[in-house]
Order: C-alpha cells, then structure tokens, then sequence
C-alpha cells in the first residue's frame, strides 16, 4: 500500500472511502492510516475473520470515530445504498475468506463469499456509481508453475479454491474496468 500511499498522496485526499473487511489485520491498519487524511473512513466487516473490539482499538488509537456496517458482500442492494447514502467515492476491497484448507474442503463457501461477494460489491458499485477500487487479491493466483521470484507477468494457474477464487474476482474487476465508462482499479497480489 505504500507505493499506492504515495501516487495517490492519500494525506491530502478528502474523499468517502468504504474498507470491506476493515476490521482484519491489514483492514485494521489501514484504516488507522486512512484516518489520519482528512478522508472520511467507512467500514463493512462480517466479523468471521475479525471482532468488533478492532472497531474500539482504532477509534482509541485515531482518536476518530469510524462508520461501521456489519454485513456481508452478498447482498448488492444493501451494499449499494451504503454506497449511496454515504456517497462512497472509493472502495478498497480487502473482505473474504482466507484459509487455503479449508477452501479445499469447502470449496463453495469460498466461492460464494470472495467471488460472488466481489461480483455484488461491483454491481452495487456499478449502481452507485462508485468508480474506484483496490482489490486485495494473493499470490496463490499464481499457483506453483512459476519460479521464484514469480514476475507480476507470471502464469496464473492457482491449485486451490482459495487461489482461484481471487483470481476470477481479479477477472471480474477487470472485465467491469472494460465495460464501465471511467472505472479504475488496482489489484494487489500479497505474498
């Protein structure tokens, strides 16, 4: 996020800006350094990696409140009218499960909740009009097919649901980029 950090100049953005999945570990931080801008900070968090007692340590830490929604991403319609109410600007999508294994043992739960989640969250961005997202996506899209140190250029063959699940959000957001007048995105594969 740094390098982001600094092309966008975020202390000096004044925008309405939702973290889904804020209340995790990189959501968390994040937030607390999204808090120092002048930005105004929402967060949407289902709490099934995360607990509402982050909500309590950023706000001590900022010393700013944080608009919370427990929710999850499944449901456009009511994504879209917090898009709307809060006139949300810019999206930074960090939400979703995250457990190679368990992705392994139930596959569909992961599908649902990452790629289907990222499919509502676009359509209620999409019906919002909110045209700015950063996608928090993995390495695992990468799979085990390229050598170290694997080029952003790498061959995407993903070996497990967790892994192609962020990669066909990835496609999603990229598809909506070719459809939709001015949207802008970026995808951040973490290692």
């Amino acid at each position: 996020y740094y390098n982001l950090w600094r092309k966008f100049n975020f202390s000096k953005l004044l925008m309405n800006i939702l973290i889904t999945g804020g209340l995790g570990y990189i959501g968390s931080h994040l937030t607390v350094e999204l808090l120092k801008t002048k930005s105004k900070i929402f967060i949407i968090d289902y709490l099934s990696n995360s607990s509402i007692k982050k909500k309590k340590m950023i706000e001590r830490i900022s010393k700013k409140k944080v608009k919370f929604f427990k929710n999850d991403l499944t449901d456009h319609k009511k994504i879209s009218l917090i898009l709307k109410k809060h006139n949300i600007e810019f999206v930074i999508h960090l939400a979703g499960l995250k457990a190679v294994n368990e992705s392994i043992l139930n596959p569909h739960k992961y599908f649902f909740n990452n790629s289907f989640g990222t499919l509502q969250l676009l359509k209620a961005m999409e019906d919002s009009k909110t045209k700015k997202i950063i996608y928090s996506s993995s390495a695992t899209v990468y799979g085990a097919v390229n050598k170290n140190p694997i080029q952003e250029s790498g061959k995407l063959r993903p070996i497990n649901p967790y892994g192609t699940s962020k990669l066909i959000s990835e496609k999603m957001i990229i598809d909506y980029s070719k459809t939709i007048k001015n949207f802008q995105y970026f995808i951040l594969r973490y290692f």
